[in-house]
């Protein structure tokens, strides 16, 4: 959308933008005014908006319908009603919409409101898998807070009052009385997983809950000019070279950068050493701001959840500008070799110190690692790596990674940056290579067990692999084609 605040006149795609997200954006800028749509076949539709609460022509089927459940208070039927309407503009993914603020326009005798929140609500779950809601909902970890109360958040549409669901409405109590994490929600919710995913999409889709401590960017640095001209720059790079990278394996790092985003330094977020040149930056913001662009959020199936990739790029862009400009570079090494060490000391020292940190975390995880508390082993290694970036460090975290099969794309990126650090270590490069033949991706399975022979010619597991592999009639290879359905 050209704006994003219902008090000016704002037009667009279907295709780029839902409806369903125009509605939540007027309904929660407590816009008025006439929202005019015009779906694929080329009919007119106009919806009507008070204070952000949307009323519908008599003439419209759901508005006559609307009618007696006001006069009846018939709240379950309204609310149902509310999902189908959610339902069927949800589907109108084709065509453009026009918002013209202003009361004026709206004609006395529209029928409404309707239940505007539940409208919200069940659209901002509409098509959405467990896992899609749960990146949106920014992980296990995300920790969600809420000033709202149950009993303050009735509406009385009509002769109607309607309040919460009484799920919802637990929920929010929950959240109220102390901040949880969705792991925790999710156990103490006594519902199904899917279910309760879906109540915390809903209340965030309204923002009667809201995440705590959410990674912001320095507005002073990263002005909205500026980021506009870097996501224009970026979308150009774009159409000249795609991002070269399967769609799932694309959604996957999306969600782990998303889950790992308030963690991340600067250096950490563009997978960077602290001693990179100016050449090494720019490469690597340059890969990771055409990973994150919002422009492909419709490629990836994340249409209408775009939020999650424009702060991954703000944050990108915020990280780019830090490090490339040697007075700020300095200023943040500065605070990065003294936060959280002791005053005092050389830089040597404190160096030191943190590289000690590390290693104490990898042997630990080490440890972790042969006991498979798979989990811990993890939390550990992300906290080494923070502190000191290695190749052995990385090397276990993939191998870690690599016992949920859920996680094979992030154990790749794992050995990658190993690989980035220590580029001749064979025993990674074999590690990659076995991981690609188990996920059946044979095509990049013996490039890498290429890359092994062009640096150690003799070496028998890549020599070995690569005879499997070019044979045809491989029980194995057949298998992993007749699975994946491809070589």
């Amino acid at each position: 959308m050209s704006k994003r605040s219902a008090e000016h006149r704002f037009s667009g795609s279907l295709v780029s933008e839902s409806l369903n997200r125009v509605i939540r954006r007027i309904h929660l800028d407590r816009g008025s005014g006439i929202l005019e749509v015009t779906p694929a076949d080329g009919s007119k539709k106009r919806l009507f908006f008070l204070g952000g609460e949307l009323y519908l022509p008599p003439s419209n089927p759901i508005a006559q319908q609307l009618s007696g459940m006001l006069s009846g208070g018939l709240g379950a039927d309204l609310r149902t009603l509310m999902g189908r309407f959610a339902r069927v503009i949800g589907s109108w993914r084709e065509g453009t919409f026009s918002f013209v603020p202003g009361r004026a326009g709206v004609p006395p005798e529209v029928i409404g409101p309707l239940l505007t929140r539940e409208v919200v609500m069940a659209g901002a779950t509409q098509d959405l898998s467990p896992e899609a809601m749960l990146d949106r909902l920014g992980g296990d970890k995300a920790r969600w807070s809420t000033q709202a109360h149950p009993e303050a958040l009735l509406l009385n549409p009509g002769a109607v009052t309607i309040g919460l669901d009484p799920r919802e409405a637990f929920l929010i109590d929950r959240i109220r009385a102390q901040p949880c994490s969705v792991a925790a929600l999710l156990q103490m919710s006594g519902l199904p997983r899917e279910d309760t995913l879906e109540i915390l999409s809903r209340l965030q889709a309204v923002e009667l809950i809201e995440r705590e401590a959410r990674p912001t960017v320095n507005r002073e640095l990263v002005t909205l000019p500026l980021l506009e001209r870097f996501q224009e720059r970026v979308k150009l790079e774009l159409e000249a070279a795609a991002v070269d990278l399967p769609e799932e394996e694309h959604r996957s790092r999306l969600a782990d950068l998303l889950s790992r985003l308030g963690e991340m330094g600067h250096y950490d977020l563009l997978d960077v050493h602290p001693s990179c040149e100016g050449d090494e930056i720019h490469r690597a913001y340059s890969e990771l701001a055409k990973m994150v662009h919002p422009s492909q959020a419709a490629r990836l199936g994340l249409r209408g959840r775009e939020e999650g990739m424009h702060l991954l790029f703000e944050r990108a862009t915020e990280s780019y500008l830090v490090l490339s400009d040697p007075a700020r570079r300095a200023a943040y090494d500065r605070d990065l070799v003294t936060g959280g060490l002791v005053g005092g000391e050389s830089v040597e020292e404190q160096e030191e110190r943190r590289q000690q940190r590390a290693r104490e975390n990898y042997h630990r995880a080490r440890e972790l690692y042969r006991q498979e508390e798979f989990h811990y082993a993890l939390e550990v290694l992300r906290e080494a790596v923070r502190l000191d970036r290695r190749s052995e460090y990385y090397t276990l975290m993939g191998k870690v990674q690599e016992r949920n099969p859920k996680w094979s794309s992030q154990a790749t990126d794992s050995y990658r940056t190993a690989l980035k650090l220590d580029p001749e270590a064979l025993d990674v490069r074999v590690a990659m290579a076995e991981l690609y033949e188990r996920v059946g991706d044979q095509g990049r399975a013996r490039a890498a067990y290429r890359s092994i022979l062009i640096r150690q010619p003799d070496h028998p597991a890549a020599s070995e692999a690569l005879a499997r592999l070019a044979d045809e009639r491989s029980p194995k290879r057949t298998l992993l084609r007749s699975f994946f359905g491809r070589d």
